[in-house]
């Protein structure tokens, strides 16, 4: 098979996109708005993200308003997007509501929105599709167009459908008498959250429509990875981690947030300060998988070792 890219006039309420596919997977981004990765599956088979066509997922208020103009709003969209961390309102959710430029690749594409000017940042987005396989690997870039140094770090979102379980694997080390993990809480979390699972070598986060209130956790991931398995697929996202380095939240490279709508599967590059003109990469690798019905995805071993055996 051949990596092919073709548009889609319409896709949802979200305008033109650009379909990615290689008989083995397929990837629509937006192109109208965005980017967003809004449609990951199998040909022909059912969308993995959530999708918000109704225009309900949005933040506004008066600190985007006096930020971005008084029409000011930020649209999640669903689906697979980048950000920057550490998480203001002023400039993580600067919008992207308007075209994209694409650039087409052999194997994929790239996608440019417009720069951030008040940010003085230019993000993009290109993503390659493996020719023999459901791979996609996904480079997120973050350039510095200003006149002045920016810290920030890389943050890759990528939004669920619910009705699944992510599979988020503890990263133990013998360290004697000293703690060997760390982890972040937000405030709204319950840690007797029914929809969690705490288990010695993996925490399970099943993504539910019946519980309102918001649940986020971060941690060290030092493996490298997380999946989400729903009806008969599983996603998962690879990413290089870096011990040593300062990581935002705490210290945190991988987030999981999820409330009645969707789950959401992060990853974040490390800190660091750009000078004007520099750029910084985060890279993710994205594999689709069967997922057969013969493993209990409520026991945390069985979900840990079927997630390892399709790395």
């Amino acid at each position: 098979m051949v990596v092919t890219a073709r548009i889609i006039d319409q896709f949802e309420s979200f305008g033109r996109c650009l379909a990615l596919e290689n008989g083995h997977v397929e990837a629509y981004v937006t192109i109208d708005v965005g980017p967003r990765v809004i449609r990951l599956g199998k040909p022909g088979g059912a969308n993995l993200f959530f999708t918000d066509p109704a225009g309900q997922a949005v933040e506004s208020g008066s600190v985007l308003k006096e930020t971005y103009g008084p029409d000011a709003v930020y649209r999640f969209y669903g689906g697979h997007r980048l950000w920057m961390s550490p998480e203001d309102i002023a400039t993580t959710y600067a919008p992207d509501n308007d075209l994209v430029t694409v650039t087409t690749l052999p194997d994929g594409a790239l996608f440019t929105p417009p720069p951030q000017g008040r940010n003085g940042l230019q993000f993009s987005m290109q993503l390659k599709l493996a020719v023999d396989r459901a791979e996609v690997t996904v480079a997120h870039v973050i350039e510095n167009i200003g006149s002045a140094p920016v810290t920030m770090a890389p943050w890759a979102i990528t939004q669920m459908r619910p009705g699944g379980v992510a599979i988020i694997p503890q990263s133990k080390r013998d360290t004697g008498l000293l703690a060997d993990r760390q982890m972040a809480v937000w405030p709204y979390t319950d840690m007797g959250d029914k929809r969690v699972t705490w288990a010695d070598n993996v925490t399970l986060l099943r993504a539910e429509t019946d519980l309102a209130r918001a649940f986020k956790i971060g941690l060290f991931n030092l493996e490298g990875w997380g999946a989400y398995v729903v009806e008969d697929t599983a996603f998962i996202k690879m990413f290089e981690a870096r011990p040593g380095e300062t990581y935002p939240d705490g210290g945190m490279n991988f987030e999981a947030y999820t409330d009645y709508r969707f789950i959401e599967l992060e990853t974040l590059g490390a800190l660091q300060t750009l000078p004007p003109g520099d750029h910084i990469t985060h890279t993710e690798l994205w594999r689709l998988t069967d997922a057969p019905n013969d493993w209990d995805r409520n026991n945390p071993e069985a979900a840990l070792a079927f997630a390892q055996s399709r790395l």
